[in-house]
């Protein structure tokens, strides 16, 4: 069932909010039971609410809820979002943006007949955990803690392990709490690479919560480590993660920088599975420029690699 937000006016042009609380409209249309709705018009109820001043849209406070409350209710929800509302509701709904999963990523391609479809991207997995793995690290943590003295090495990785689970489950105040709890200990046995290890996960689940700014900060430090240690390969990851996070602030300048400074090391070193991904970031960031045409050519060098690949390992 779709539900359109918004509608606009084929005379002025003008956009006209159609639903004005969203949640309760959801709640009343799935009390038969849970059903799936399909969200359209969300850019366009941002753009009709935002005021000249460039303050946030009432939109954004009236969706900022928790998955819980979804989840209460017996509602899903498909919302369709161009990258630029992303950009704008991390920042401001970052309860909404953090109830996200399964998200996918679409970009527009050019058929051979001059025609348009919209293809699925690849976006990144999370990892698996269950339920189990995550009481079996629980418990683990518990027997390490008990010792006399307490095993701090092991007690810092199962922390980071915890931290995993609970960011792969949602659960991110947890991961946070644990992730933290990991990065003190391993800061006090000093440990570097575990270190910038945990401010990678750390910067993942401050991402996935709204809160960039915490999230950038672990990345530089992330890179201060790893700059210090002369780590190429991580320094790679690191600048495409920065990339990436400033791409979703809708910063496309600084976006640019970084994932070209990543590109210059994996083309340096050879490392052709992460180069099918800066590729394909590279395009992501044209296309959100509108230039279509560079977005192409940096999607093809792309699957050029990735066939590449693909051939050499059958």
């Amino acid at each position: 069932m779709g539900v359109d937000l918004a509608e606009r006016d084929e005379t002025s042009g003008a956009w006209r909010v159609r639903v004005e609380d969203p949640l309760e409209h959801l709640s009343r249309d799935s009390k038969g039971g849970p059903r799936l709705f399909s969200v359209r018009g969300l850019t366009a109820v941002i753009t009709a609410e935002t005021a000249a001043g460039g303050e946030p849209a009432p939109v954004t406070r009236r969706l900022n809820y928790r998955r819980e409350v979804l989840r209460e209710r017996g509602i899903r929800v498909l919302f369709w979002i161009e990258p630029e509302t992303i950009a704008y509701l991390s920042q401001n709904a970052p309860d909404f943006w953090a109830f996200r999963s399964g998200t996918a990523m679409f970009v527009r391609r050019e058929r051979p007949t001059g025609e348009s479809l919209l293809e699925r991207q690849p976006v990144e997995q999370p990892l698996r955990s269950t339920a189990v793995d995550l009481e079996e690290k629980l418990a683990q943590l518990a027997v390490y803690q008990s010792k006399s003295p307490p095993d701090l090495n092991a007690v810092a990785n199962l922390r980071l392990e915890i931290g995993k689970a609970y960011f792969q489950r949602f659960e991110l105040q947890r991961a946070l709490e644990s992730l933290h709890e990991s990065l003190r200990l391993f800061e006090q046995l000093g440990l570097p690479n575990r270190v910038r290890d945990v401010k990678i996960w750390l910067a993942r689940a401050f991402e996935r919560t709204g809160q960039l700014g915490p999230a950038e900060g672990c990345l530089r430090a992330a890179i201060e480590i790893d700059e210090r240690l002369g780590n190429e390969p991580n320094l790679a990851i690191d600048y495409s993660n920065l990339s990436q996070l400033y791409q979703a602030r809708g910063e496309l300048a600084e976006a640019e920088g970084w994932l070209r400074r990543a590109i210059e090391i994996d083309e340096r070193l050879g490392n052709e599975p992460n180069l099918t991904i800066d590729y394909n970031n590279l395009s992501g960031i044209y296309e959100a420029r509108g230039d279509h045409a560079e977005a192409a050519t940096w999607r093809r060098k792309a699957e050029e690699m990735r066939r590449a690949i693909g051939e050499r390992t059958t």
